[in-house]
């Protein structure tokens, strides 16, 4: 005997709706992707603040371009962040937070003689701690859409503490 056309069409409707809520489960960002994404906006937000300072205040040319480059790299960076988390309503921040604040006053009150260093050594010093951020988030996230944001962004991370470090030794701070 085969079975009746309501029996396949019940079993198609539920085997239907398991594989469509196990796809949404799947794809809503966990906490840990969430926090992930509020602290990358973050780190995205105060780069942009600071390297907006950077390039108009640096002393040294290299210094400037430095800035200027890390705020737009940044602003884009915010740009594709935003779009990952839009389907997903995910809230993001929209100004820096406590630390940047805290870097930003830091860099206004430096004198001319040592904004360029105290720069380059706040970007450095963020840049170790996002690739920390973003690996975590490359090893342990759960959203592949938070975790391919992450991944996209890791060269960048990279090559920014590259170039901090590099214009750090050419300024003899080690």
């Amino acid at each position: 005997m085969s079975p009746s056309p309501l029996f396949l069409a019940t079993l198609a409707i539920a085997t239907f709706s398991s594989c469509c809520k196990f796809q949404a489960e799947q794809t809503t960002p966990a906490s840990a992707d969430r926090k992930f994404a509020s602290q990358a906006a973050y780190t995205n937000l105060d780069a942009i603040a600071i390297g907006a300072l950077a390039s108009g205040r640096g002393e040294d040319a290299t210094v400037r371009a430095f800035g200027r480059t890390t705020a737009e790299e940044h602003r884009a960076a915010q740009e594709q962040l935003k779009r990952v988390a839009e389907p997903f309503n995910l809230s993001l921040p929209a100004d820096i937070d406590e630390t940047g604040m805290s870097d930003l006053n830091r860099l206004s009150a430096a004198t001319d003689a040592t904004f360029d260093t105290t720069y380059i050594a706040i970007q450095a010093a963020r840049y170790r701690q996002a690739l920390t951020l973003f690996q975590t988030e490359i090893d342990k996230g759960k959203n592949n859409t938070v975790v391919n944001y992450a991944s996209d962004q890791w060269s960048l991370l990279v090559t920014r503490l590259r170039t901090a470090d590099s214009l750090l030794a050419a300024a003899g701070v080690k």
